[in-house]
């Protein structure tokens, strides 16, 4: 809600992330986990470390202790970039992972938890994409692990394109003229699915990093205006019961 990013300082940003991880130990096609609440730091390291060849591993910001445990074991993720309200939990969820050999703090946390800002401040120069092919893996979502443990879920290079083309622009008709707001968070497959598609039309997307409860949203839509709206049945309910 505070800040805003073009796509020209997406691009530049981006091209800074490879080379801010590689001085971190990460080489391509390590994973790092994204631990992070939807504000525009997330598409910076989701499209900065898949640029690099690196792969995002997209994690739930409600999750427990013993959950984040277990998936930050099973991803072997180097490197956990975490949002301050989760940095605790996660922190302690870390202990006994030897994968994982650094925990990052996005945005304002603690002063011994190294900060995304200052390690990004240190990397000035942009790198070259690297040389990735369409079926190599992009990013990782895991499964809600109803059918028991959550699975990580692979997405390859050419996966964004395939479904941004037929579904964000030839279905649904998004343009650049269109504002996007999709209450699915991020680390969900419908919130960065709606992200991906809008991002390739050159649309605006809304970023919205607290619950969307129905009176939050409500406040969203009278501020921006939205042309698209995504979201859950059980949502539209809610919206138009509050709407009487």
């Amino acid at each position: 809600p505070s800040r805003n990013l073009t796509y020209g300082e997406l691009r530049d940003t981006a091209a800074r992330i490879g080379p801010m991880l590689a001085r971190m130990g990460i080489e391509p096609e390590n994973r790092i986990a994204l631990v992070l609440l939807d504000t525009v730091d997330f598409p910076i390291l989701f499209w900065g470390a898949i640029r690099a060849g690196i792969v995002p591993v997209l994690l739930n910001t409600l999750l427990t202790c013993d959950q984040y445990h277990y998936l930050l074991d099973d991803s072997r993720a180097k490197v956990a970039f975490v949002s301050p309200s989760v940095l605790s939990v996660v922190q302690e969820a870390a202990k006994g992972v030897d994968t994982l050999k650094q925990i990052v703090v996005v945005g304002d946390g603690s002063d011994t938890t190294p900060r995304f800002e200052s390690l990004l401040a240190t990397q000035r120069e942009p790198a070259a994409p690297a040389r990735t092919c369409a079926d190599e893996i992009a990013y990782w979502l895991y499964s809600s692990g109803t059918t028991g443990m959550p699975k990580g879920v692979m997405h390859i290079h050419s996966t964004p394109i395939m479904f941004a083309q037929p579904v964000g622009q030839a279905r649904l008709g998004m343009r650049e003229d269109d504002v996007v707001f999709s209450t699915a968070k991020l680390f969900f497959a419908y919130g960065i699915g709606t992200s991906i598609c809008s991002l390739h039309a050159g649309a605006t997307s809304i970023l919205f990093p607290d619950w969307p409860s129905p009176k939050a949203v409500f406040a969203v839509l009278h501020q921006h205006q939205p042309t698209m709206l995504f979201t859950v049945p059980t949502l539209y309910a809610a919206l138009q019961e509050l709407n009487r």
